[in-house]
C-alpha cells in the first residue's frame, strides 16, 4: 500500500469488485473499513510498544500470530479465490477481516470476564457493531463469500481462546518473574493492566 498516494488510487485496487461500481452514499468509506484489521493491529502493536505494557505486548503479538495463521491457511492450506477473482488479493479463505476481527474481540471478552470480572460492559456493543459493518463491507464490496467469512470468524474465536487461555494460564502466573529480566527492566516494561488480579492467584504448596 506504500504505492498509494490518494484515495483515488486507493479505490482502484478494487476496480475488479462487482460491486465497486455503485452510486450508493457511502460506498467510498465502505472501502476504507476494509482495511479497519490492519490498521488495529499495526495500531495495537504501537500502542504496546509505546505504553510497554506486558498484557498489550502479548495482546499485539497474538494478533499479530493470528494473521500469520490466516495467511498459511490462505496461501497454502485452503488456496481459494474470493467471491470475484480480482476483487482483492487473490486467496480469501478464511476471511482475513473477520478472522482478525473476531480474535481480537473474543481476546477482549475474556480479558474482561478474567480480569475484571463483568461478562459484558457498554463499549463493547458499539465496538460488535462496528465489527459488524467491517464484515458488511467485505460483502458490499464482493470480497468475500458468506462461507470464508464464516470460516474466518470460526478461526478467530478458535485462535481468541487459545491465546488467551496461552496468557491466562501459562504465562500470566510468570508476569512477576518476566518484569524481573534484565531486558523488562532495561524496556520499562510494566503491569498496569493485570495487577489487581495477581493478589487472586492461588498459591502453590511446596
Amino acid at each position: 500500500m506504500s504505492g498509494l498516494t490518494d484515495l483515488s488510487s486507493l479505490l482502484c485496487a478494487f476496480s475488479e469488485c462487482k460491486n465497486f461500481e455503485t452510486s450508493i452514499p457511502g460506498s467510498s468509506f465502505l472501502i476504507l473499513l476494509d482495511f479497519y484489521p490492519i490498521g488495529l493491529t499495526l495500531g495495537l502493536a504501537g500502542i504496546a510498544v509505546y505504553k510497554q505494557e506486558l498484557y498489550l505486548l502479548l495482546f499485539s503479538l497474538s494478533l499479530s500470530l493470528n494473521w500469520l495463521i490466516n495467511l498459511f491457511f490462505q496461501q497454502v492450506a485452503f488456496r481459494q479465490e474470493g467471491a470475484f477473482p480480482g476483487c482483492g488479493s487473490r486467496y480469501q479463505m478464511p476471511s482475513f477481516s473477520s478472522q482478525q476481527i473476531v480474535c481480537f474481540q473474543t481476546m477482549v471478552a475474556f480479558y474482561t470476564i478474567a480480569w475484571t470480572r463483568r461478562v459484558f460492559y457498554l463499549n463493547s456493543l458499539s465496538m460488535h457493531c462496528f465489527s459488524a459493518l467491517v464484515v458488511f463491507a467485505r460483502t458490499f464490496i464482493g470480497i468475500n463469500t458468506v462461507a470464508q467469512l464464516m470460516a474466518g470468524a470460526g478461526f478467530g474465536f478458535v485462535d481468541g481462546i487459545l491465546f488467551h487461555c496461552i496468557i491466562y494460564f501459562l504465562i500470566f502466573p510468570n508476569f512477576k518473574a518476566i518484569l524481573g529480566w534484565r531486558f523488562s527492566r532495561w524496556k520499562g516494561v510494566v503491569d498496569t493492566l493485570c495487577r489487581e488480579e495477581k493478589k487472586n492467584l492461588p498459591t502453590r504448596k511446596k
